[in-house]
């Protein structure tokens, strides 16, 4: 990778620091709120004016918790299907692979996004709780790794130096919004 390209992510990582220092900066009391940034002033997307009602189909930084200034608790889907996955599914054949009953799939879905919060545990196909993972990750309004950082992501990837690429992902990874970064760790 060329130095030109080193600096372009790193001062693509350093623009989305200073963005999430201006969140971090906020009471904390008050939810940050995406309609204050524009795509191009950050990575962040305003939410649609129809934003949806419930955790599903709901920006992973809305739908998360801020508990402190560094600290975040990601929505009970994740860590509810996550710990059933770890729990029982690590040795499953074709986890991600094969789905689970799909009446099932939508009924935990209608409940999590009621806020009742089941328990996934209860469940005694693992391929349920893989489901449903997989399709609150697919309905996020933005990817995990956000739309502005898709390029760089894409030419540290290009990068043929294996220490040199480890070192851009991490950069990024760093410079992706807490509950995006939290969920990769």
């Amino acid at each position: 990778m060329s130095s030109s390209r080193f600096s372009r992510l790193k001062k693509a990582a350093k623009h989305r620091m200073s963005t999430m220092s201006e969140v971090r900066g906020r009471s904390q009391t008050s939810t940050p709120s995406l309609g204050q940034y524009s795509s191009s002033a950050s990575a962040f997307r305003p939410p649609p004016n129809d934003e949806p009602v419930g955790v599903f189909g709901t920006s992973l930084l809305v739908s998360s918790k801020r508990i402190s200034e560094n600290d975040w608790k990601l929505p009970a889907v994740v860590v509810d299907t996550l710990a059933h996955i770890e729990a029982v599914g690590l040795s499953e054949v074709g986890i991600m692979r094969l789905s689970g009953s799909t009446p099932e799939i939508q009924a935990y879905k209608r409940s999590f996004d009621l806020e009742e919060e089941p328990d996934v545990r209860e469940a005694t196909d693992v391929h349920l709780s893989a489901s449903l993972l997989k399709l609150y990750l697919r309905e996020l309004p933005e990817p995990l790794m956000t739309f502005a950082a898709y390029e760089p992501f894409i030419a540290a990837d290009a990068e043929t130096e294996e220490n040199l690429r480890l070192k851009y992902f991490r950069l990024l990874i760093h410079s992706l919004p807490p509950p995006n970064k939290l969920l990769f760790f």
